[in-house]
This record gives structure tokens, sequence and C-alpha cells, in this order.
């Protein structure tokens, strides 16, 4: 166990490219728990393994930004750390390609991998 959670938090802050007055909440991810940044400062100053095992984080926690992007709790197998998204703006006006399968027996492949050239839209 090295840093405070608060620390690791901050650093995910920066790491996102945002800086501290961009913070609107850290809270739940419906937005019906929230803390500003210097309420969150002082229940956030522990440590804790983010190793494998269990979770010990609330799951749903994020930061969100004024800019309507967030952080997120990303973990695999009890390991867990922030992990930034951007918010994403789709149009029905967009350029787009429809496709044939999600699950092709390519294991970890996208949507775009598995729809190759020559599949039923000619790609």
């Amino acid at each position: 166990m090295g840093k405070t959670f608060w620390a690791e938090t901050i650093g995910a802050i920066k790491d996102s490219g945002h800086k501290e007055s961009d913070v609107m909440f850290i809270g739940s991810a419906d937005g019906k728990y929230r803390l500003t940044l210097p309420e969150f400062k002082t229940i956030s100053q522990f440590k804790y393994d983010s190793g494998f095992g269990g979770q010990e984080i609330a799951a749903d926690l994020i930061i969100y930004f004024n800019d309507k992007s967030y952080i997120v709790r990303g973990e695999y197998d009890g390991s867990e750390w922030w992990e930034y998204n951007k918010p994403l703006n789709y149009s029905s006006n967009d350029k787009y390609k429809p496709y044939e399968t999600v699950c092709n027996g390519d294991m970890w492949a996208s949507v775009k991998e598995m729809n190759k050239p020559g599949g039923k839209y000619g790609y």
C-alpha cells in the first residue's frame, strides 16, 4: 500500500487533462450522491489495497467534470483504478456502416475486425 486514495484521485484528474477546478462532483454514477472535491478530500485520506483480491472502493463512484466527461472506477479480478471517459457525441445524421455480427469466434476483436471486407455488406 503506497499512496492515499485522495492522491490516486488527484492523479487521475490530472492524467485526464483536467484541473481540480473542473470537477463538478465526485459521487454515485446516477448523480444522487455528491460531494465537492474539498468535501471528498476529507473522506478519502486513507490507503487501500488496489491490487488483486476484492474490490474495496464503491463500484459506481465517478468523478464528473463540468465539460460532461467523467472518470469511473475500473476493476479486474479485484484490481482497481480510475478510467477516463470522454463524452460521446453521435448524431442520427452521422455516416455509418451497418454490420452483420458481434460474435464470430475471434476473441477480443472489435466490431470492425469482426465485419471484414467481403461480408454481407461488402466492405
